[in-house]
């Protein structure tokens, strides 16, 4: 249903397009409604999902998988904390890397459970209850959610954690492989060496033999504003000569936490 009184929808070519965009994000999300209690056929996956891959591969500047996974074999470096994921930087930061860091959510700055160092051993990408993790999904689906400000991205999963999903996310799964949002990591899953600052809690930190993973978000590089000074911004002057406040590509010396929908932030 449209919102009435939204000047963006007086256009009835415009509400027909808003319509069919709520329409299909609902068939992506694979919503359920008219009383219905399970999903059987995706009757619209031959029509759509080539033209999402073909959006997709024309926006991804993301390395090759072989690239991605040799830097995955290198020591990364601890670059923020969300609620929900914690980012490394590869070394050369041409990437961003994320994994779901506990089951639920976990404020940044909150203390760590002593009993619970186990659960930061390894990564949580797929519940017990054999659910993709939510912060998983959200990447997977940020394509439909932000349009032309998406930051493009990729999961990696381990065959293993794809065999303990319940049918029907297996199935949601299988659209995103043919887009080619999803990517096959190891069969057995890897571990990652993670660099941490001095800060970091201890109880929080991957084992010294690295961080058991089955499921990671890989998303490029962003470059973060410039913002003017201080004095400047007081005094009501624009930034100064040389300096922008608009995004820019990322070079391969400066990498923001790609978390266009994840927020992060050192702990």
């Amino acid at each position: 249903m449209t919102r009435h009184g939204d000047p963006r929808l007086a256009d009835p070519a415009r509400r027909l397009e808003t319509l069919f965009e709520r329409a299909l994000r609902a068939y992506h999300h694979d919503d359920l409604h008219g009383g219905a209690t399970a999903l059987t056929e995706s009757d619209l996956d031959a029509a759509l999902v080539p033209i999402a891959a073909s959006a997709y591969r024309n926006a991804d500047r993301l390395p090759g998988d072989a690239v991605i996974r040799d830097a995955l074999a290198q020591p990364l470096e601890f670059l923020g904390e969300g609620y929900y994921v914690i980012a490394l930087a590869e070394a050369a930061r041409r990437f961003v890397v994320k994994y779901a860091k506990h089951p639920g959510a976990v404020p940044p700055l909150a203390a760590p459970d002593p009993g619970a160092t186990a659960s930061w051993a390894r990564d949580h990408g797929v519940t017990a209850e054999g659910l993709l993790h939510p912060a998983v999904w959200q990447h997977l689906r940020a394509f439909e959610t932000y349009g032309e400000l998406f930051v493009p991205c990729r999961v990696y999963l381990a065959e293993r954690a794809r065999e303990r999903l319940v049918p029907r996310q297996q199935r949601a799964l299988a659209r995103f492989e043919r887009i080619v949002i999803v990517r096959s990591l190891e069969a057995g899953g890897g571990r990652l060496r993670i660099r941490y600052p001095d800060g970091f809690a201890r109880e929080k930190r991957a084992p010294d033999a690295g961080l058991e993973v089955e499921a990671l978000i890989v998303q490029g590089c962003v470059t973060p504003c410039q913002r003017p000074s201080r004095a400047r911004f007081a005094a009501g002057m624009p930034p100064a000569p040389g300096r922008s406040n608009s995004a820019t590509r990322s070079s391969p010396g400066s990498c923001g936490a790609a978390a266009s929908h994840t927020s992060t932030s050192r702990s």
